[in-house]
C-alpha cells in the first residue's frame, strides 16, 4: 500500500505556531468584552444602564485593561534569554499553561477588586510575553528563507483569536455570565498544550517524527549553527539605527493595534450602540479582515521575492504605506461621520490593512540580526506593548465625561492616526534589511557543542 500523504512536519510546527497565538490571544482579549458587562457604562457622568456590576471607575476599568501590558514589555524583553535557556518549545508550554490556570481564577480575582484582577492581568502578560520571542525562535529554526512570510503570517493567529474570543463571549456572557468569559477560555488553553507538547519540537535535528528528506531541506536552506551563543547584545540593538527603526514601526503598529483591542468593543457598545452580543461579533471582523490580509500579504511577499520583482528592502519599506498609512489615515476618517454602519467600515478595513505588516515588522528582525532574532523581535513586541498601557488611558482620559459621544473620542482617533504615520515615516528613512555587524557571533569556545538553543 502506499503512504498516506501527510502534512509535512515543518507546515504542522506553523499550524501549531498560529493555534498557540490563536489561544493566547483569546485568554488576552477576552476582558475587553467581559468588562462591557463587568463594569458600568457611564454617560455624562451617571449610569446608562442600571445592572449589577463591579463598580469600578473609569480610570480603574483602564488600569485593568493595561494591567496585561506591564507584565508582557517585561517578558518580551527578558524572553530572548529565557528561549536560549529553556528552548522555544518548552517556553510555550509553560507560558500556555500558567495563562490558562490565570485566566480561569480571574473571576475569582475580580470579585476581590479591581487591583487584585490587575495584579492577575499583569502576571498573565508577563507568561504570554515569552511565546513571541520562543516563536521567532522556531521560525527562525524551521522557516526556510523563502517560505518565512507564511511562517510568519502564522502569527497573525492573534487575529482569530481575537474572533474567536469577541464573537463567542456575548453569547456566553448572556446565557452563562460575564464569569464563564474567563472559565471558558481557560480551559481551552489547558487542552491546547496537550498537542504542542506532543508536535511541537525546537529544531528539525531533534524532532523524533521528520522525515529525512524534509530535514536535509530545511538543513539546506538554513545551514546548522553548531556555535553556542552568548547572551543577546540587548544594548547594541538599542543602539543600532535600523533596530530602532523596527521599534518604533513595532510600536506604532502596536499602537494601532491595541486601541483597536482594548477601546473597539467600547466605541462600538457606547458610540454606535450595539448590544453585547453584536459587540463581540463586530469587534471580531476587525480581526478577521487582519488576519485574511495578512495571509494574503504573506503570499504575495514570498512570491515577489521569489520572482525577483523587487529587492527586500523596496519590499519592506513599501508595504508600511498598507500597514500604517492607510490605516492611519482611516483612523482619522472616523472623526468625520457618527453613521454607525460607516464608521465600522473604516475600522474594520484600518485594521485589514495592518495585517501586511507581516512584510515588515514581522519578519525584518531576521533580515537585520538572524542569531538574535527572538531578543530583536522581544524588545521591538514589548517596547511596543508600551501602547497597550496608554491606549486606555487615553481613552479614559478623554472619554471621562462622556463615554458615548463621537466629539470625546474623536482625539483619541487624531493620537492613533498620527503615531500610525510618525512610525512609518521614521522606518522609511532609517529602516534596513541588511545583516547588521551585532549578528557576529564570536564563542569559539563552544564551537564543538553539537546542539543549540536558539
Amino acid at each position: 500500500m502506499n503512504k498516506i500523504a501527510r502534512i509535512p512536519t515543518r507546515y504542522a510546527i506553523a499550524i501549531m505556531i498560529y493555534m498557540s497565538v490563536l489561544v493566547c490571544y483569546a485568554m488576552r482579549v477576552n476582558l475587553s468584552v467581559n468588562i462591557i458587562e463587568m463594569v458600568p457604562v457611564v454617560a455624562n457622568g451617571t449610569n446608562a444602564e442600571i445592572k449589577e456590576t463591579l463598580g469600578w471607575s473609569a480610570y480603574e476599568r483602564a488600569t485593568v485593561l493595561g494591567g496585561y501590558s506591564w507584565g508582557f514589555i517585561a517578558s518580551n524583553i527578558l524572553g530572548g534569554l529565557v528561549v536560549q535557556k529553556l528552548g522555544p518549545r518548552n517556553t510555550i508550554l509553560l507560558s500556555q499553561l500558567g495563562s490558562a490556570i490565570l485566566t480561569f481564577l480571574s473571576p475569582l480575582f475580580a470579585k476581590i477588586s479591581f487591583l487584585a484582577l490587575t495584579i492577575t492581568r499583569i502576571v498573565l502578560g508577563f507568561l504570554s510575553g515569552f511565546i513571541f520571542p520562543a516563536i521567532a525562535g522556531l521560525i527562525a529554526n524551521w522557516a526556510v528563507p523563502n517560505e518565512r512570510g507564511k511562517f510568519s503570517a502564522a502569527v497573525i493567529g492573534g487575529t482569530i483569536g481575537t474572533v474567536v474570543a469577541w464573537s463567542t463571549l456575548g453569547v456566553i456572557i448572556e446565557n452563562y455570565g460575564w464569569e464563564w468569559g474567563f472559565y471558558s477560555f481557560g480551559i481551552v488553553g489547558v487542552i491546547f498544550c496537550l498537542p504542542w507538547a506532543y508536535i511541537v519540537y525546537d529544531t528539525p535535528y531533534n524532532h523524533p517524527r521528520i522525515e529525512e528528506a524534509e530535514k536535509l531541506y530545511i538543513q539546506d536552506g538554513i545551514p546548522k549553527n553548531n556555535t553556542a551563543k552568548p547572551l543577546p547584545p540587548y544594548w547594541r540593538i538599542l543602539t543600532n539605527v535600523p533596530c530602532l527603526a523596527i521599534i518604533i514601526l513595532a510600536f506604532g503598529n502596536s499602537w494601532g493595534v491595541y486601541f483597536i483591542q482594548n477601546a473597539a468593543p467600547l466605541f462600538i457598545s457606547n458610540v454606535l450602540q450595539y448590544k453585547l452580543g453584536g459587540t463581540g461579533l463586530v469587534s471580531s471582523l476587525t480581526y478577521i479582515m487582519r488576519s485574511i490580509a495578512a495571509f494574503l500579504f504573506g503570499i504575495i511577499g514570498d512570491f515577489i521575492l521569489r520572482r525577483k520583482i523587487m529587492s527586500v528592502n523596496t519590499l519592506r519599506k513599501s508595504s508600511v504605506t498598507f500597514s500604517h498609512v492607510l490605516p492611519g489615515l482611516l483612523l482619522l476618517a472616523l472623526t468625520t461621520t457618527s453613521d454607525p454602519l460607516v464608521a465600522v467600515t473604516l475600522m474594520i478595513t484600518s485594521i485589514g490593512f495592518n495585517g501586511s505588516a507581516v512584510l515588515n515588522v514581522t519578519v525584518n528582525c531576521y533580515d537585520l540580526t538572524p542569531n538574535f532574532a527572538p531578543a530583536t523581535f522581544g524588545l521591538a513586541t514589548g517596547i511596543g506593548a508600551i501602547s497597550g498601557i496608554l491606549t486606555p488611558l487615553v481613552v479614559a482620559h478623554f472619554t471621562k465625561e462622556d463615554e458615548t459621544s463621537l466629539d470625546s473620542w474623536k482625539p483619541v482617533f487624531y493620537i492613533g492616526s498620527g503615531i500610525y504615520v510618525f512610525s512609518a515615516i521614521i522606518y522609511v528613512l532609517f529602516g534596513s534589511t541588511k545583516v547588521q555587524a551585532l549578528n557576529e557571533v564570536k564563542n569559539e569556545e563552544y564551537t564543538d557543542k553539537k546542539t543549540e538553543k536558539v
